[in-house]
């Protein structure tokens, strides 16, 4: 709208017709493309951009390869955070299962010494009564 009241000014008459304006709106998209074509032929870095394959020349895949790093490489959650996060979370989920190993051992064992507390002791202590006597027997394994 500014171009076209910048138009209408130097001409001296106000412009009502739309076949003017028309016109009008076809003179600056001519005038900016000419510039624009003339600022692409006179570009001294053109040779250079033309040995660039076309496909990685297009707008839409310029922007994908920038989206792309920028998910990867710059964004709070990028690639990298992630994976460290996963490797964590798979070491947890590990010493979870460990642990939970753990806990039905000790349930075992906690029911064990409930149920017969002569026994447990006999066996992991070594305890043995005034007139008995406890032999131990190791198994030795074979070094094959």
């Amino acid at each position: 709208m500014i171009i076209y009241e910048f138009l209408t000014i130097n001409s001296g008459k106000l412009v009502t017709d739309s076949s003017e304006i028309n016109f009008i709106h076809y003179i600056c998209v001519w005038h900016f493309m000419n510039h624009y074509t003339m600022a692409l032929k006179n570009n001294p870095f053109r040779p250079l951009i033309n040995q660039i394959p076309a496909p990685l020349r297009n707008k839409y895949f310029i922007v994908l390869i920038c989206f792309a790093a920028w998910m990867i490489f710059f964004d709070k959650h990028n690639v990298l955070t992630q994976w460290s996060l996963q490797k964590s979370l798979n070491k947890l989920e590990q010493d979870k299962l460990h642990y939970e190993e753990k806990l039905a051992k000790a349930k075992i064992d906690k029911d064990d010494i409930l149920k017969n507390k002569e026994k447990f002791a006999r066996e992991h202590f070594y305890m043995q009564e005034a007139d008995e006597d406890v032999f131990i027997i190791v198994e030795e394994s074979s070094g094959y």
